[in-house]
Formats: structure tokens, sequence, C-alpha cells
């Protein structure tokens, strides 16, 4: 059976976290007790006039809705629920879902108690996760979000080096300020000396936090006890991202695991003799390694955790800087140089 390329593999895992968290949503909704026939549901008739010691629908609606268009319809229900005088705002659509739901008090102050919403009959239209369609949202949207993150790292490279920046803007401190929402992020893009290609390359980084912080939020705004498939939604995105980020930049690019003090890529122009092995990145220094212990590029590959083709980049890079044409050259450096012990050495 022919082994994965890592592609496939970050695909596959995407797959299986979508089919996990689908499994998971069916059997919350499962438990779920979701009425639509409380006070507050969509199908109660509208208010035509006030609920004894409330205001009317006029107001109501307003509450829900100040900046209301003119031209669209909505539909105000209300009722008590567990003792309080409550209204649901229901915009209706000119086809399809309903595009907002509201739900209010008798002063106009919006209702976030899941609990008593979900009593009342509103929760259907107010909640994120209620039914198959709403899986089926989640589940396109986050691969989508997969495929997104797989593409930019897919082509991504490491960091341009920082022409003249100081030192304290490289290393730990770079990916600090990636984590600083807007102060953090306007102190990297404008970075002294920094160029285009590594401002670029910066402010990829910073959307790929904001996503993160994005796809996070919703679920700060809720709680598991009172709505299990809704927190199950607002955490599906988060933990592809964090997938995402993590097996993409491993798997889809393994040359940008270098970081962002990587060095530049090497000049074309192949150096007259061998240069120091200091030159070569880590990465580099592992597949020379691998490389004099008679490792074909497909076995440094699973041994590395890298794709051949990496793997194949890496061995022409390394070449090309220590100034060989060919594995045998380079095998032989890295035992005179003393990378490789001979007692390592695997038998032929």
């Amino acid at each position: 059976m022919r082994r994965m390329v890592w592609p496939a593999r970050y695909l596959a895992g995407g797959l299986a976290i979508l089919i996990l968290w689908s499994v998971l949503a069916v059997l919350l909704l499962h438990r779920e007790r979701f009425t639509s026939t409380g006070p507050l549901s969509l199908h109660q008739p509208p208010l035509r006039s006030a609920i004894p010691g409330g205001p009317g629908p006029d107001r109501v609606l307003a509450a829900c809705f100040p900046h209301r268009s003119a031209r669209g319809e909505y539909h105000v229900v209300g009722g008590r629920v567990d003792g309080r005088l409550l209204y649901a705002c229901y915009q209706l659509p000119a086809g399809g879902a309903i595009p907002m739901t509201k739900v209010v008090d008798e002063n106009g102050q919006q209702v976030v108690d899941v609990a008593i919403i979900k009593r009342g009959g509103a929760w259907p239209w107010v909640g994120m996760v209620n039914s198959g369609d709403d899986v089926l949202w989640a589940v396109l949207g986050t691969a989508l979000l997969l495929l997104l993150v797989g593409v930019i790292y897919r082509g991504d490279r490491p960091a341009p080096p920082p022409e003249g920046a100081p030192r304290w803007a490289r290393g730990p401190l770079l990916w600090l300020l990636l984590g600083v929402p807007l102060a953090g992020w306007l102190a990297l893009l404008l970075l002294p000396g920094a160029g285009p290609a590594r401002r670029w390359w910066l402010f990829r980084r910073v959307a790929l936090v904001a996503l993160g912080i994005c796809a996070a939020f919703p679920a700060l705004l809720l709680e598991w006890r009172v709505d299990p498939p809704g927190v199950a939604g607002s955490l599906l995105p988060l933990v592809a991202y964090a997938y995402g980020v993590a097996a993409g930049r491993h798997w889809l690019a393994p040359a940008a695991v270098a970081g962002p003090d990587a060095e530049a890529a090497p000049s074309p122009a192949a150096p007259s003799l061998p240069v120091p092995a200091g030159t070569l990145t880590g990465r580099e220094l592992e597949v020379l390694r691998h490389l004099a212990m008679g490792l074909s590029n497909a076995e440094i590959a699973k041994a590395l955790f890298l794709s051949e083709a990496t793997v194949k980049s890496h061995v022409s890079r390394l070449l090309t800087k220590l100034g060989f044409s060919n594995r045998v050259q380079a095998a032989r450096y890295a035992y005179e140089h003393g990378l490789v012990d001979i007692p390592s050495a695997r038998p032929r």
C-alpha cells in the first residue's frame, strides 16, 4: 500500500476532525429538548396589543431592532416564562432561514439566559447549532478554514531576514508580539528596516492569529451546561484552526519550520570550496546526518516526518552550500567533520 504524502495526511486529519465533531454534535442534539410551542415561539400569532403590565408591540420592536429597515417584515410575540414577562422579535426573511432573532424583557433589556429562552420556545431560532442544517454549515465553514490555513502554509517560505532590524525584534519576542492584538501587530509591521517581503510575511501571520481569535470568541459567550451543541459549534473552528496551524506548518511546509530568523535562500552560485557546516540550517544538518548513514530520500523522510519532496529539496540545498555534486561527497564530508559517528552508521 502506498504511503500517503504529507498534504494528503493533512487533509485526512482535517476530515477526521470534521467527522468526529459531526458525531459529537448529533449526539448532543439528540439529548436536547427544544420546544417550539412556548409563548416566545415563532409559531405563536403576532402581538396586536400590549400584554397586561407590559409595553405595546411597537415599543418592543423598537427595543429589539432600533435601526430596523422600514421595508422589513417583523414578528413580535410574548408571554410569561418562569414568572417573567418576555418578548421575542423575529426578522422575517424573504426566503430561507430567519436572519435575526432577539429576546428582551419588559424593560427592553436583552435576555441572554439560554435556559429561560429554551423554555420560552425561542431557542430553535436563537441558538447556534439546533438542527442538521446547522451541523452541515458548521462543517462546510470549518472545511474552508482548514483549506485556507493549508494553502497559506503550502506555499510559504521562511521569513526574509530583517534588514537592519534590532536583535530584540527577532526570535521569541517576535512570536510574543504576534500574540498581542493591535499594539503588537503594529509594532511588528512597523519594525525599522523591515522590507516589503518581511512585512508581507508578518501580515500573513497576523491574519492567522486574528482568525484564531475570531474562531474562539463565540465560545466565550456560551455555557456548556445550558448549550452543549452551541459550545461544541464554537469550539469546532478553534480546534480546526489549531490543528491547521500546527499540522499545516509541519506537514505542508516543513521548510518554514526553521522560523522567522531562518537564513535567506542560498545563492544559485555554488561556493568553490566546502563551507563550514555551521552555515547549514538545523533541518539540513539532520538530513545530512541521515544521508551519511546511507539512507535514501524516502527513508530520511520517514525518519524526520517530512515529505520526500522536501527531503530532496534539503539535499539539493545542502549540496549547493557545501559545493558538492553528489551525495557521496556530502557523506564523506559529514564523517570527516564529526557530524556522524561511525558506529551509528547503518550496516550494509
